[in-house]
């Protein structure tokens, strides 16, 4: 199980995650700043982006160009119709 968070306060948002992964009965603890489960998007100051699941996938994304133009406002409408298909156009 994974777990990422975010709070936000005082016009400020906070975001976390545990670092450990899991396979089979072996558990890892993620030291490499390539696999951690939150990064900043490539090209934007104003966003991040969490994953879980297999870091493959993660190192992939975390390279997608252009996911968020700089003055594009993100919310749930940007995400489900420009980003998530980019997501999985790239994992495909």
């Amino acid at each position: 199980m994974s777990v990422v968070v975010a709070i936000k306060e005082n016009g400020k948002i906070y975001m976390g995650s545990d670092s450990q992964t899991t396979r089979g009965s072996s558990k890892n603890t993620l030291k490499c700043q390539n696999n951690y489960k939150i990064w900043k998007i490539k090209n934007t100051n104003h966003c991040l982006m969490g994953h879980t699941g297999v870091c493959r996938n993660s190192n992939v994304i975390r390279l997608i160009d252009d996911f968020v133009e700089t003055n594009e406002e993100i919310d749930f409408e940007l995400v489900v119709k420009k980003i998530v298909p980019r997501i999985v156009d790239e994992l495909m």
